[in-house]
């Protein structure tokens, strides 16, 4: 089950029940296992750019950038919930890219977030099967939580 931690307040259109029900409706599309805790952050177009070339050697801003937790051993008996890691969207790009593509901001915050988790949980899009198999599971959960709202 995926819980997710939003280090400060959420951007205008989305909701605090929309986390929820996002959560539930990738549950259900991937069945993740145990607690799965995603931290979400929202940031300025100058940080994305700084956090994407320290990380991945592109001087440009994105959208969407996800960072693993590294995995800690714990103990069988530890009743702690591990984290998954964090997805950093920038909001200025999203509502740029909901203008231009004539859909919500709130839909196109929806799919980054979804997007950010998916690479959190291992799948990508570096070749055209994997990138089909990834925007399929994208998309449909965007579809299902969007008709839902």
């Amino acid at each position: 089950m995926i819980v997710f931690v939003p280090s400060a307040s959420l951007p205008r259109p989305l909701l605090e029940g929309d986390l929820h029900l996002l959560a539930k409706t990738i549950d259900h599309g991937v069945r993740t296992k145990g607690v799965q805790c995603v931290g979400l952050r929202f940031v300025s177009e100058k940080e994305i750019m700084r956090l994407n070339k320290i990380y991945r050697g592109k001087n440009h801003p994105t959208d969407v950038l996800s960072f693993g937790s590294i995995p800690v051993p714990l103990p069988k008996s530890a009743s702690v919930e591990q984290g998954l890691g964090d997805v950093i969207i920038c909001s200025v790009y999203a509502l740029r890219e909901a203008k231009r593509r004539m859909i919500p901001p709130r839909e196109e915050y929806f799919r980054l977030i979804v997007h950010g988790v998916l690479h959190l949980l291992g799948y990508d899009h570096t070749n055209l099967e994997d990138e089909l198999k990834m925007f399929q599971i994208q998309e449909a959960c965007v579809e299902k939580v969007f008709s839902c709202v």
